[in-house]
């Protein structure tokens, strides 16, 4: 490969002239090859030797299973599982047009529609127009485009969480300002109130709480409704909208509909503000986390805290007793987002993009993560069981590039080896150099990472899920930019 004026060889050889595009026709050897490495100038010292082809992956089928309307698909969140069946659930927003307030503005309209796709039926297929199952019914129609959390219970039912229900103020306006969550039972999707984000106090509860930004959605095995979302103590119009809280709230089946509890009994502060206790704390967080599932179906938050006084840190949070306990993971680094994963041995993981680090060196643009191994060889052993205290260990998986998206630019699940394999967005290299690349990092049984590029240059990534198939095969759901349109890559 020529990088420059430089020719570098690698220990193999490869046939150029075998190698093509995935959509069809020939590369050059300079448009074809890269070295992988932290700069792109070197290999990494626990990374195997690749190349790849220019475009998307000619060994992973390359789908558009989302073909927007004329008005495009302005805004890239969405959501997908896969189904018991083997199809795919999707669950995203799509312009619909404007209307008109009754003070007199214009307004972006936005539906949240459901799609199933059928991956047996179209692999290989690029560029066409899916529409198949549930043929794109819309859920429910809204002024606007916060995230969504999209979830699947043992019985194949979905849960959906965003940010609806009632408006309250916001600067001389109103905004949507409650957690909402959404359950399709295969047939009809029906709208449940998750949290209304009340705040108790001496003097009178405050009813003008803003709850339900950057909802996450997590689904326990018998069916219990676990919620996080970002909370403000007293709306936009108040100090705290600068430091919001991470509240959660728990829902049983029984209480979907009508729920006997008080507000104040719903929902739990996991981190924020202390107000209520007279301290005056600052802190705003709420709007990077994650939640998974432990093994015992209890909850485990990752989320970014950062308070006023420049104390910040990556942190999880899980029940002790009933009480919510936190624990730091990484209090260096500013997070930009975080995603999560647990495996059948009830090890956890999470992968986070740091902005900027204060421990030295090239940390700044970084793709970091960090295991809690149940059971880990460290020579203390009773009979065949290894005995260790698990603890966070914290690494890094690409250095010296920014790892730049909208949202869940960043994605994790477990793979076939019930090792963590998770998707990103590189967009460009520290020194400034640009970059559009999807990637895919999985971990070997010395957990040393991999790096596979899954897509260059093609304006593909932006915006990720990433999960295992009922055929062992890992899926990544992608967006483009530039053609407003959501695609499903599938490992051959």
């Amino acid at each position: 490969m020529r990088t420059g004026n430089k020719t570098i060889r690698i220990g193999t050889i490869f046939i150029l002239s075998s190698l093509m595009l995935a959509c069809g026709g020939g590369v050059s050897e300079e448009e074809a090859y890269q070295i992988p490495g932290s700069d792109w100038n070197e290999l990494l010292d626990n990374e195997v030797g690749y190349l790849y082809v220019a475009g998307v992956r000619d060994d992973w089928s390359f789908n558009r299973v989302v073909t927007p309307p004329s008005t495009g698909l302005m805004i890239p969140y969405f959501d997908a599982v896969s189904s018991s069946d083997g199809n795919v659930q999707l669950v995203y927003y799509n312009h619909e047009g404007e209307y008109l307030t009754e003070d007199g503005r214009d307004e972006a309209l936005y539906n949240l529609k459901h799609l199933e796709w059928v991956p047996s039926d179209h692999i290989g297929i690029e560029g066409e127009a899916v529409h198949v199952g549930t043929q794109d019914p819309t859920i429910i129609t809204y002024n606007h485009t916060d995230r969504i959390s999209l979830s699947q219970g043992g019985d194949d039912k979905l849960y959906l969480a965003y940010r609806g229900g009632i408006e309250k103020a916001c600067n001389g306006g109103k905004v949507l300002a409650d957690a909402m969550f959404n359950v399709f039972d295969g047939i009809d999707w029906t709208e449940y109130q998750g949290a209304v984000g009340y705040v108790e106090r001496s003097a009178g509860p405050l009813l003008d709480g803003h709850a339900g930004a950057s909802s996450d959605i997590a689904i326990d095995t018998l069916g219990n409704v676990h919620l996080i979302y970002q909370f403000s103590y007293e709306g936009c119009d108040a100090t705290n909208f600068a430091y919001p809280d991470l509240f959660y709230a728990k829902k049983e089946p029984n209480q979907f509909l009508n729920d006997g509890r008080s507000d104040a009994e719903i929902e739990e502060q996991v981190s924020g503000n202390g107000y209520l206790d007279g301290n005056n704390f600052q802190n705003n967080t709420g709007s990077i986390t994650d939640i998974i599932i432990d093994n015992n179906d209890s909850p485990v938050i990752f989320y970014y805290a950062q308070a006023a006084i420049g104390e910040k840190g990556l942190y999880v949070a899980f029940k002790q007793d009933d009480v919510w306990v936190q624990e730091p993971i990484n209090t260096q680094c500013s997070v930009r987002d975080v995603a999560a994963s647990i495996n059948d041995q009830g090890d956890m993981f999470v992968a986070y993009v740091a902005d900027a680090c204060e421990n030295g060196g090239d940390t700044r643009f970084s793709l970091r993560y960090a295991k809690k191994l149940q059971f880990k060889d460290d020579g203390t052993q009773v009979g065949d069981i290894i005995i260790t205290d698990p603890v966070w260990e914290d690494s890094a998986i690409e250095e010296g590039v920014y790892v730049g998206g909208t949202g869940r630019h960043l994605d994790m699940t477990i793979d076939t080896n019930n090792r963590p394999a998770l998707v990103y967005y590189e967009l460009q290299a520290y020194q400034g150099s640009a970059k559009r690349d999807l990637k895919l990092a999985t971990f070997s049984d010395d957990w040393q990472v991999s790096r596979l590029l899954l897509a260059e240059e093609g304006d593909i990534g932006q915006y990720n899920k990433v999960w295992l198939g009922d055929n062992e095969k890992l899926h990544v759901a992608t967006y483009s930019q530039s053609q407003k349109s959501i695609y499903i890559l599938i490992q051959d």
